[in-house]
């Protein structure tokens, strides 16, 4: 039951935050579709696969962080050592984003032909911190329903 709470809080979690990437990258023209950012840091590592699998690659390499945060909150919930609160989730949200910037600015720096201003980095990354926060808060609305129905 545990693992089935967390991959149904993750996959949720990641959906709603990469809905949130691709309206904010419609709406301002940017690329900001991390499983495409994923694919092109795969093409610019050269790695020898074809684009398809490069794009399944990137959607389970997404996914999988995914898991992996709503994995950390899990034990933070479950060992209280923190809340489990709205505001708790909030603070992991932040954390996570924070966590994520970092991984995409060292992706960015490793992958050199993905050159751009720095007004863009800063959109992106001030998308990616709000996009982390809805993730972590779609993670705690999930728990939240499991507690109800299953306590």
């Amino acid at each position: 039951m545990e693992m089935e709470k967390v991959l149904i809080a993750a996959v949720f979690g990641t959906m709603v935050m990469t809905s949130f990437s691709y309206i904010i990258s419609e709406l301002l023209h940017k690329q900001f579709k991390e499983p495409i950012l994923i694919k092109t840091v795969l093409t610019g590592f050269h790695l020898k696969m074809g684009s398809t699998t490069k794009q399944i690659t990137a959607w389970v390499i997404h996914f999988a962080i995914g898991i992996l945060f709503v994995f950390i909150y899990d034990i933070i919930w479950k060992y209280k050592v923190l809340d489990f609160s709205f505001s708790v989730a909030l603070f992991l949200g932040a954390v996570s984003g924070l966590i994520g910037i970092l991984g995409w600015r060292l992706l960015f720096e490793a992958t050199p032909f993905i050159q751009s201003s720095k007004w863009y980095f800063l959109l992106y990354y001030t998308q990616l911190l709000i996009a982390h926060i809805l993730f972590a808060l779609s993670a705690f609305l999930i728990y939240t329903l499991y507690l109800r129905e299953f306590v």
